[in-house]
């Protein structure tokens, strides 16, 4: 279970960074082709 522990909680961090990119990265890029 630790070993897993610290390996998981680095998977959760990165898919939480990659899903908070996700979630801010489509807005802008909708915004700007809806623009152009």
């Amino acid at each position: 279970m630790d070993k897993h522990s610290t390996e998981e909680k680095i998977a959760i961090r990165v898919e939480v960074r990659v899903r908070k990119d996700i979630k801010i990265i489509p807005r802008p890029k909708v915004v700007k082709m809806n623009l152009n």
